[in-house]
């Protein structure tokens, strides 16, 4: 099986991951809704990142933590087995578009 990101999915893997870092790593009464500033950024040689403020705290996630971001977000949301997630970002420089292609091992 495989999924594609658009852009807000990402931006809502990475609310999802920053509230749950605030809230001792737990997804059940985190507060992703309160994510202020979710943010996903390509830099060449740095690959990429994300950001995003809750509770007064800047989070910055650099490629992994991203990549965790995502497959918390849909094992936590879908039920997916996190370690059968193959996650590849992507970023279409000529129209600043950024994508997740997903696959799902069985």
């Amino acid at each position: 099986m495989q999924i594609k990101f658009d852009k807000q999915d990402i931006i809502d893997s990475i609310c999802v991951f920053v509230a749950a870092t605030h809230n001792n790593g737990e997804v059940e009464d985190s507060e992703p809704h309160l994510v202020q500033n979710p943010e996903v950024f390509f830099d060449k040689v740095r690959g990429f990142k994300a950001s995003g403020m809750i509770y007064g705290h800047h989070t910055i996630l650099n490629q992994q933590q991203l990549t965790d971001a995502v497959a918390l977000y849909l094992s936590a949301y879908y039920s997916f087995i996190s370690d059968r997630l193959l996650i590849n970002f992507n970023y279409d420089e000529a129209n600043g578009e950024f994508t997740v292609d997903i696959v799902v091992e069985h």
